[in-house]
């Protein structure tokens, strides 16, 4: 009986050990590749590692919430594709965290010249408002801050990201902010999106 219980303890140590081993394995590998996703050379490799592991592993998850916006509130002036893959993490692993930063460079137009329509209401050239509106429903706050507050271009992008959320709080949004917008294209493109919404449920 004895030899039993001194077999089991010790499995329930393994174990446990193991566990710590793995868990503190992890946060290093995502650390290191953190650091690979804000060198210009090592940017775009550790973006695709990091969005796998945080995929995945909700301990890589939190640590990229608590660290992409800090990158994403240096704008992207210095070290531009750090930053685009920075945005486009903090967008498709919907890091709530990064919003209220996302939303200081929504307007920012980083794509080329020639785009189309299309591409250009998808927000393809506005990496923070794409973010923003992959995000969702809690990323409808700091949109509606820059409808009230931003520049032309970027509460015109703000209504291509609430369109694309598309959710009852969007409408909600756009309908509340409709009679309190003071230019006139952007009174009539929000009349547009609601109309098209009424359309099509």
């Amino acid at each position: 009986m004895r030899t039993l219980k001194v077999g089991v303890i010790a499995l329930v140590v393994a174990t446990e050990l193991g566990a710590l081993t793995m868990y503190s394995q992890e946060p290093a590998d995502v650390h290191v590749l953190f650091q690979q996703l804000e060198s210009l050379d090592t940017t775009n490799a550790a973006a695709e590692q990091l969005l796998n592991s945080a995929k995945e592993n909700p301990h890589a998850r939190e640590y990229l919430a608590r660290r992409l916006p800090t990158i994403i509130a240096k704008g992207p002036d210095n070290h531009l594709q750090p930053w685009r893959n920075a945005v486009r993490l903090a967008g498709e692993l919907r890091v709530v965290e990064a919003a209220p930063n996302l939303a200081n460079w929504v307007g920012q137009d980083l794509g080329s010249m020639d785009v189309s329509l299309g591409t250009y209401v998808r927000l393809e050239t506005d990496p923070s408002a794409k973010a923003l509106a992959q995000i969702g429903d809690p990323a409808i706050p700091p949109l509606l801050d820059v409808l009230n507050h931003g520049d032309r271009k970027a509460r015109a992008h703000a209504v291509y990201a609430l369109r694309l959320i598309r959710s009852d709080s969007a409408k909600n949004a756009l309908n509340q902010h409709l009679k309190d917008e003071p230019e006139s294209d952007l009174r009539d493109l929000i009349q547009k999106v609601l109309d098209k919404w009424q359309m099509v449920p």
